[in-house]
């Protein structure tokens, strides 16, 4: 068994009704009552402690850290007991973790209630479940995807939207996409946005297509970090899209404007070389 999945239905009364499957749907175990028991407070504490604390972590900081640390491992232990308390379902996960193969326990559900869930911190008598196998949220049923006919070469957008404060090297966020696409060669073509702050560059020099025909991108990419603030990252891409397309307006007037009177276009316009 490579994939043990944890399905939802709702109760008759409160909470939901939780039942395990196996990677082809077929029900596994027995099914167990589940309550999500976090409460508004408890999120916001989890939300200061990954976000916030290691900016200044003194004085008050710390021992609000240490009983949020306590907390952790006590919502560990209650997301394990819910659902594993049960003989049946205990032996299923255990069947899992004695896997050679990749193991992942899947949380597969549409409710929002139920994927805030810190699924990652389920412990048992071992400790940390995710140390041992990978714990993943999904759709309960999986959707189709609909093919989008594109030509060649694919061209990639890549925003490098780095945080206000610290430094993430870019070179590791956008590895794993690189990586992805390397056997494509030169069927694929990625640009990099090397900043999300407008105006950062001065004018125009921030666009990708800079010197080349206009660019049509069938992929934008954007790598998913933590900024100083929770919203920020949110705002720095709201920022550089407002950017490009400020930018993709400016040049398209000052090329109507060149062809109607004849003057040069702009050099963004045509590739180097052609007029």
């Amino acid at each position: 068994m490579g994939d043990l999945r944890i399905l939802f239905a709702p109760a008759a009364d409160t909470g939901y009704r939780a039942q395990l499957a196996d990677a082809k749907g077929r029900r596994l175990g027995v099914e167990v009552p589940f309550t999500p028991f976090l409460t508004e407070d408890d999120y916001e504490d989890l939300r200061w402690y990954l976000e916030e604390y290691m900016d200044l972590p003194d004085g008050g900081a710390v021992l609000r850290a240490e009983r949020i640390e306590r907390n952790l491992e006590d919502w560990g232990r209650r997301l394990y007991k819910a659902l594993f308390t049960a003989t049946d379902n205990r032996e299923f996960l255990q069947e899992l973790l004695k896997g050679q193969e990749s193991r992942r326990l899947t949380v597969a559900t549409r409710d929002p209630s139920l994927l805030r869930l810190p699924w990652e911190l389920m412990a048992d008598e071992a400790g940390s479940l995710a140390q041992r196998l990978s714990v993943r949220r999904q759709l309960e049923v999986a959707e189709e995807t609909t093919p989008r006919p594109v030509r060649l070469p694919l061209r990639i957008l890549y925003i490098v939207s780095r945080p206000a404060a610290g430094f993430i090297d870019p070179r590791l966020t956008a590895k794993a996409l690189l990586d992805a696409i390397d056997p494509l060669g030169a069927n694929v073509r990625v640009d990099f946005l090397p900043s999300a702050h407008p105006g950062a560059h001065g004018g125009d020099a921030a666009c990708p297509a800079r010197g080349r025909r206009s660019i049509r991108y069938r992929s934008l990419r954007r790598p998913r970090h933590l900024s100083e603030k929770g919203a920020g990252r949110c705002a720095l891409l709201r920022k550089a899209c407002r950017c490009l397309r400020r930018l993709r307006d400016r040049l398209r007037l000052g090329h109507r404007s060149r062809r109607s009177s004849g003057a040069p276009c702009h050099p963004a316009c045509h590739p180097r070389g052609v007029p």
